[in-house]
Parts: structure tokens; C-alpha cells; sequence
């Protein structure tokens, strides 16, 4: 068996040069390939020496929603991506002079706007998020995770899982500190995200958690490092596993 048996791998820019030659490294390790381009041309699928299969399928970087369809069409094809390998770019060599506007242009779109899309989305989702739990609207923000969601905080409290425990708990928390008279609210910042390979995201920011007591003073509660997994639903997303580490746990 070959090191790369049941595994597929996704390859940009894999019709032709570089991209063409590292899918044909794949097919030799065992993993299926799907090399991926604007255009097909003249590519030809080969059978690889260590038995795994190639496909074709369009895709045009600058634009997500392509990059989000070729990723699930992957994993239609072969069950799932395990390797991705961004390796779509164009350049346009020249003088700056007499570079083109539209040139330029089209290099920024494709070797850079990907990431300021995936970064943008995310920071729009938190913003809105934080803003329910701090509302009290348990029920609303328990809605920003998926129904199988797993929610932990392991200094804390056992895992949740599924929507409806979350809701649960939430509801519980927005009630004791409405009895309580107390304000609370979500600092987030240090963003770090990641697009996985089936359109998903990996994020990682760091959290402060603020409290104020009717006439009392701010008190930042914790200091928490938060690792979500988001997952694209309706032109927006939701979160299917959070961990929460706080600062000094252990844990």
C-alpha cells in the first residue's frame, strides 16, 4: 500500500507546470486528485502507478463561491479533501511602467482576495454573534450553531452537545444575570482564520469577558483563548465544535 492509499487530494492550478507535475506525484502515492483550473485546455487525465483515480474540475479562485463548489464537488467525487494545495497564481513580469492596470488587478484577485474573503466573513460572523449572547438572546445565538454543535469549556462545565443544550444553558445564564442586574460583554480580538478544504473555517481569537454590576464597577471575568470550527450554511455560517481555554485553567 502506498502512503497516500484513501486520501484525496485537491490541486489548484493543476493542469498544467507545477500544479500538473505535484497531482502526478498524488497519483503516484495512491491519492485520489482533483486538479482544478479556470480552464481545462489540453489536460487529459492519467492513471496513476499507485492506483489512484484523477478528476477535472473547474474553478476560479477570486471568486468563493467556485473555490466553496469545487471543494464540495471533491468530496462528492472521492468522500471527503484531506490535502489541498493552493497552487492557482498568476503573475504578470514587466517593468512597473508598463504594467497594466487590469494586470495588476487580476494578481491581487487571484493570489490575494482569498484570504481577505475568508478574514471578512469571519470577523462579520463574531461581531454578530457576540452581539446576541450579549443581548440575552439565548435562543437567537444558540441559532449561530449547528443542530449537532459541541460547545466546550472544560475549566467550567461538561460539553454540550446539540443546539437545543446549548440554548439550555445560555438561557440559564442570560436569566441569572438579568436577576442579577448585571451587564456582560465579549471582547474578541487577535483573529486568526483558516479556510479548510471543504469550505469550511479553522479560527482562533482571543477573548475578554466583561462584567458590570448595577452602580460597580468593570471587571474583566476571563481572559480565554477560543478555537471555533466554522461551517458555511446559507451564505453565512455557523459553528459546529468551540473550545474555550481560559487563561491560568490548566486546561
Amino acid at each position: 500500500m502506498t502512503r497516500l492509499s484513501g486520501r484525496t487530494a485537491v490541486v489548484t492550478g493543476g493542469t498544467r507546470g507545477l500544479g500538473a507535475r505535484i497531482a502526478r506525484m498524488f497519483l503516484q502515492e495512491g491519492a485520489d486528485v482533483v486538479v482544478a483550473s479556470r480552464e481545462k485546455g489540453e489536460w487529459r487525465p492519467e492513471p496513476g502507478a499507485g492506483g489512484g483515480r484523477i478528476a477535472y474540475h473547474p474553478v476560479d479562485v477570486r471568486d468563493p463561491d467556485s473555490a466553496t463548489e469545487l471543494m464540495r464537488a471533491a468530496a462528492d467525487r472521492f468522500g471527503g479533501v484531506d490535502i489541498l494545495v493552493a497552487n492557482a497564481g498568476v503573475s504578470r513580469p514587466g517593468a512597473v511602467e508598463k504594467l497594466a492596470p487590469d494586470h495588476w488587478a487580476e494578481v491581487l484577485d487571484t493570489n490575494v482576495t482569498g484570504v481577505f474573503h475568508c478574514a471578512r466573513a469571519a470577523i462579520q460572523f463574531y461581531a454578530w454573534q457576540m452581539g446576541l449572547i450579549d443581548d440575552r438572546k439565548a435562543e437567537e445565538w444558540a441559532d449561530t450553531f449547528t443542530e449537532d454543535a459541541v460547545f466546550e469549556e472544560a475549566s467550567r462545565m461538561d460539553p454540550l452537545r446539540g443546539r437545543a443544550a446549548i440554548a439550555a444553558s445560555c438561557r440559564k445564564r442570560a436569566d441569572r444575570l438579568e436577576a442579577e442586574r448585571t451587564d456582560f460583554r465579549h471582547w474578541l480580538g487577535m483573529l486568526d482564520v483558516h479556510a479548510q478544504p471543504d469550505g469550511s473555517l479553522r479560527t482562533r481569537t482571543y477573548a475578554l469577558a466583561m462584567r458590570t454590576r448595577l452602580d460597580g464597577p468593570l471587571e474583566i471575568f476571563p481572559s480565554v483563548v477560543c478555537r471555533d470550527h466554522l461551517v458555511p450554511r446559507n451564505n453565512g455560517w455557523l459553528v459546529s465544535h468551540r473550545v474555550l481555554q481560559h487563561d491560568g485553567s490548566g486546561r
